[in-house]
């Protein structure tokens, strides 16, 4: 009987052993492997803009491994050797750059899209960045590694003096900044732009709102922005011309 309750103890606690390995391999996250290969035409990376900052350099593709050494603010546009992406991302789900010889950068402290002022003859003008009256953290670079403080809750409108984007396509901008180097993650605001694109038959509303009709065009040019009933409008012409945000077309 005694022999009986050691080979039972035994099981019980080689039992034990599994059922917990189990679940360490089940909630213990894997990391993605990376895959390091050279920019090609089709690729579209490149160069990428640091807009001067000291972007932190780093040994390794994961970045993990800070070498100690900043990229020169004396220089903006950086030439890429190697690029580093998940093994199962797509050819522009970029994680790092390699500027050198084993000098890699975040792929999110460098724009591959555009980093420069915000040009009123460019389609791409930004009319203002609408806050909502919200409390959004401003950063002193497009990199948002350092807080300087926060947007004013009294203040809803802010002008844009130049914008970041991590693609070359039209939108989405990711980077505003709102003068003297006050950058604001633009997706914690709405970014308007000075014309916007809607589908035929869009309804439009006035400041209480409820609709006042249709959208007949494609293509109008914004005045402004507001919030009604919790969600950001924009101005097409009067006080009965405001149509939803979420409604435009990104062309």
């Amino acid at each position: 009987m005694i022999k009986k309750k050691h080979i039972s103890m035994g099981l019980f606690v080689l039992a034990g052993i599994l059922f917990w390995g189990i679940i360490d391999l089940t909630t213990t996250p894997v990391k993605a492997a990376l895959r390091v290969q050279v920019p090609t035409d089709s690729t579209n990376v490149g160069p990428v803009n640091s807009g001067g900052f000291a972007v932190p350099i780093y040994n390794d593709p994961e970045c993990t491994q800070l070498t100690g050494q900043t990229l020169s603010t004396s220089y903006s546009e950086w030439k890429v050797n190697r690029v580093a992406v998940d093994t199962e991302g797509t050819n522009y789900a970029w994680k790092a750059y390699d500027l050198g010889t084993d000098q890699w950068v975040k792929a999110s402290d460098l724009f591959n899209g555009y980093l420069g002022p915000n040009d009123k003859s460019k389609e791409t003008y930004i009319l203002e960045a609408y806050s909502a009256g919200k409390k959004i953290p401003i950063y002193d670079s497009p990199q948002l590694i350092n807080v300087t403080g926060y947007l004013d809750t009294g203040i809803k409108d802010w002008a844009v003096n130049q914008y970041a984007k991590y693609s070359a396509a039209f939108l989405p901008i990711d980077r505003v900044d709102l003068g003297h180097n006050q950058w604001v993650n633009a997706h914690d605001v709405d970014v308007i732009l000075s014309n916007a694109f809607f589908l035929e038959g869009t309804p439009i509303y006035n400041l209480s709102g409820q609709q006042t009709g249709t959208l007949k065009t494609l293509k109008y040019k914004v005045f402004g922005a507001t919030a009604i009933n919790g969600q950001t409008y924009i101005k097409l012409g009067d006080d009965n011309q405001w149509a939803k945000l979420s409604d435009m077309q990104n062309n």
